[in-house]
């Protein structure tokens, strides 16, 4: 989000439909280069962290942590930066560049 161009949102909510709780460290996703990502209410998106957040437009990530699948209950807009936060806990921010393969979602 650049608050310069760009005024208030409201928050994305979601709720998981499904745990996950494994690894990998090959995984091979692409960072995109869009710094923001329209979600709409009823789409299922993949959550996923990464200790590989730093990194340019079309790095490749390897490092994944798979969180669950969630539903996403309020349509909205996902920026660069947006905390994420799971049961009144911040579990990490949208990187610089969300991954193409995988969506990320702001609360659930």
């Amino acid at each position: 989000m650049n608050p310069r161009e760009d005024g208030a949102k409201r928050a994305v909510s979601a709720t998981v439909v499904k745990v996950l709780t494994h690894r990998r460290h090959d995984r091979g996703m692409t960072l995109e280069q869009f710094t923001s990502r329209c979600v709409r209410r009823g789409e299922v998106h993949e959550l996923v962290t990464t200790d590989q957040a730093d990194r340019p437009p079309g790095a490749r990530i390897d490092r994944v942590g798979f969180l669950g699948f969630a539903e996403i209950q309020d349509a909205g807009v996902l920026d660069r930066g947006d905390e994420v936060w799971a049961d009144g806990r911040l579990v990490g921010t949208v990187p610089a560049s969300t991954p193409a393969t995988s969506p990320t979602t702001t609360t659930y």
